[in-house]
């Protein structure tokens, strides 16, 4: 079924919580916060999240002796940990210092979340603090620099990503990122109706009210 006839959009401009660069991965250097070695496997811990991946070479520098040099990560652990292979004596974990470099995977960036009214023209990513009070529609583009155009779904049926689990007929509200998630009609401003089941992270139609 072709949910998109009849979808109404408008072009404003996008503020700096819509503008991302999506083309290309990008450079990120982290600090270290903590590192281990255990049965020649070395555990870093960064001060925020790393997006590396198995396979990939990252370079290690100022921790030590031990754990510099470039590297290549064996297990990510959590969002701000990673493994390595490093033949040595087993270091007992220790708060640490140094930086790792590497690259981070292309920003996804907004595209199909829940947008506001963030000033004359302008519109950026809307959360659920805002309640749907400002919410005017659904981020259809994924603008790269603040100020460009961004498309927004004013009416009719669009697709959105959803941040929880959805039915198929739940009312919806914007979370935190601007994601779809299950609303209470009667409590909270309602922005839409799912129109098929969905799971975090996945898009899905949703009839938009707003």
């Amino acid at each position: 079924m072709a949910y998109d006839e009849g979808l109404r959009t408008i072009s404003l401009n996008a503020d700096a919580t819509l503008a991302a660069r999506t083309g290309s991965p990008t450079v990120v250097a982290l600090t270290v916060t903590n590192k281990a070695l255990t049965s020649n496997v070395a555990t870093l811990t960064v001060n925020a999240a790393h997006g590396f991946s198995v396979g990939q070479q990252v370079v290690v520098a100022g921790v030590d002796a031990t754990f510099n040099g470039i590297q290549v990560v064996t297990a990510v652990g959590s969002a701000v940990t990673f493994t390595y292979a490093k033949t040595a004596t087993n270091v007992t974990s220790a708060a640490a210092t140094g930086t790792v470099t590497g690259t981070a995977p292309s920003i996804k960036g907004n595209q199909y979340r829940f947008v506001k009214v963030t000033g004359a023209h302008t519109v950026g990513l809307a959360t659920d603090s805002d309640n749907g009070a400002l919410i005017i529609g659904v981020l259809q583009n994924k603008p790269q620099v603040t100020g460009t155009a961004a498309s927004v779904a004013i009416d009719g049926v669009s697709l959105i990503e959803a941040g929880a689990t959805i039915a198929a007929g739940n009312a919806v509200k914007a979370d935190s990122l601007g994601r779809a998630v299950a609303a209470t009609v009667g409590t909270d401003v309602v922005s839409g109706f799912a129109l098929a089941a969905a799971s975090v992270g996945q898009l899905f139609p949703v009839k938009l009210r707003v």
